[in-house]
Formats: structure tokens, sequence, C-alpha cells
């Protein structure tokens, strides 16, 4: 009798902490063809099957993760260590190095562009203060037209 057929469960079950836990399962199934090595199909249906339950539990590491939190990070390892304050980005990062890397790239990305816009309106306080300090308010316009503003 030959195998022809395999099917491969895998699930994890993350403790976030406060009593609560986070539980994802996968099941994966396989076909042996003419030719194929029953332990090659079996190794890459094992790494399919963790990389899947690695991206199954990638909306919980996003829903958890507040970026707008941090400050003063200046590299992506910086971000790879906040995240790896995470219990589910650690269970990713575990599984699936790939998918963890997927999470670094978009946090990293998401904190620059809040540290942009956090820089901007640092700035533009900066810039009313100043204002009012010389003795002008700082007006904004819809149409950016201040001449009919009186100085």
């Amino acid at each position: 009798m030959k195998v022809t057929k395999f099917e491969i469960q895998v699930g994890m079950t993350v403790n976030t902490g406060n009593y609560e836990n986070i539980r994802r399962d996968i099941t994966i199934e396989g076909y042996l063809e003419d030719g194929d090595e029953e332990s090659q199909v079996v190794s890459d249906m094992q790494n399919d099957a963790r990389f899947y339950l690695a991206m199954s539990l990638m909306p919980d590491a996003r829903a958890r993760i507040n970026a707008n939190r941090w400050r003063n990070l200046d590299s992506e390892e910086r971000v790879r260590e906040r995240l790896r304050n995470d219990e589910v980005f650690t269970h990713i990062e575990v599984l699936d190095t790939d998918a963890a890397e997927v999470l670094v790239q978009e946090f990293w990305q998401e904190y620059q562009t809040l540290e942009a816009e956090r820089q901007a309106e640092a700035a533009k306080r900066a810039a009313e203060v100043e204002q009012m300090v010389a003795g002008q308010a700082a007006v904004e316009t819809p149409d950016d037209d201040n001449s009919d503003i009186p100085y």
C-alpha cells in the first residue's frame, strides 16, 4: 500500500496576558505524485503550514501593536525590538521569519509616516508660537490668502 495523500494540522494558542488567549488552527492537504519523495513533500507541507499559521496571527499582531505610541526609533532593528515585546509577534517570528519581516517592514513604514506627521505638526506649532511672540496672531485661512487679515 502506497501513501498518496497527506494531511497536516497545526495549531497554536498564544497567551496574550490578562487571562486572554488567541487560538489559530491550520489544516493542509497534499498529494504525493509519481516521482515525489515522501519526506520532502511532508517537509514542504510543514513549512507551508507554519507560514499560514503565522499569517493567520498577523491581524492579531496588527491590532495589538500601536506604533503611534513609539518615539525616537532610528532603524528597522529598533522597530523589531519593540515588536518583540508583543507575544503574538514573537510567535509569528518563531513560526516564519519571512512573515515576521513583513510585519517589521509594515511597522517601520507606519512609524516613519507617523514620525514625519509629528515633526510637521511640531514645526507648525513652533511657527505659531513664534508668530505669537512676535506679536502676530497665527491665522489659517481655507484658501491660504491672508491679504485681507489686518496685522
